[in-house]
């Protein structure tokens, strides 16, 4: 839940700042603190695929992914999938 990812995904934010998402944690906290749209469909399962990470029943690497893809839903740009 805190390990690094094996590599950083870099959001570029509405307002063009760029942020460097390290690990599942961040992702999660920027899913339901700072994030430029309500609801989403790939938002929800992004939020959804961390709380399975805390349960033991998924990685890092699948919650990488539901983080990656809901960025795009909400149209920002993300480098480094």
């Amino acid at each position: 839940m805190n390990r690094d990812w094996t590599e950083d995904l870099v959001v570029t934010l509405p307002n063009g700042d760029m942020c460097r998402v390290t690990c599942g944690r961040e992702a999660v906290e920027m899913l339901v603190r700072h994030w430029p749209t309500d609801g989403g469909v790939l938002r929800g399962q992004a939020i959804h695929s961390f709380y399975l990470l805390r349960s033991g029943q998924s990685d890092e690497g699948f919650m990488r992914t539901a983080f990656a893809d809901a960025c795009t839903e909400a149209g920002l740009p993300v480098a480094g999938i």
